[in-house]
């Protein structure tokens, strides 16, 4: 079984498969596990019992990540890049960044991480971010993306997106 994608998903179903006992590789080209999680650093809302409500979602990644370690059927590549899967079902993954590896899974699962759609006019423009990539930039790549904002959006990223400024004493 070949997972692509390290995040929520991906690392939820290698447990899965993991607690099956069934041989898996996850592939994901960041350099540790959690995908979006790891950009989390706001408090989950919700049911304690199915979304960690109240946890970090970069501590939720650590738990995922420490109970697919449990399972020894399931091996991890990190900075590892899947660059293509042909038609003869082999699938081209460059391991490392450094070495080129073609692997014949039976099945392969792709978990991606979700993308934000903003169609309006000057949604091209330079400063202009969507609620995930505003996220991506403070909280990932420790970048100040603009001295004044102005967030147009909904739901709880939109709403965590418009406090990190405060909380990172910037607003």
């Amino acid at each position: 079984m070949l997972i692509i994608g390290g995040g929520p998903a991906g690392l939820s179903a290698a447990i899965e498969l993991g607690k099956l006992g069934i041989q898996s590789l996850l592939v994901d080209d960041k350099y540790r596990l959690g995908g979006k999680l790891v950009l989390q650093t706001h408090r989950f809302f919700g049911s304690i019992s199915t979304v960690y409500a109240g946890t970090r979602g970069i501590d939720i990644a650590v738990r995922l990540e420490h109970e697919l370690a449990k399972y020894p059927s399931v091996n991890v590549w990190l900075r590892s890049t899947v660059l293509a899967v042909f038609s003869d079902k082999k699938v081209g993954i460059l391991r490392d960044g450094k070495q080129y590896m073609l692997v014949i899974p039976r099945c392969c699962w792709l978990h991606r991480a979700p993308r934000e759609s903003l169609a309006f006019q000057g949604n091209t423009l330079p400063g202009v971010y969507g609620a995930g990539a505003f996220q991506t930039l403070v909280n990932r790549d420790l970048v100040k993306p603009c001295e004044r904002l102005f967030i147009i959006g909904g739901g709880n990223v939109g709403l965590i997106a418009g406090t990190m400024p405060f909380q990172a004493g910037s607003a």
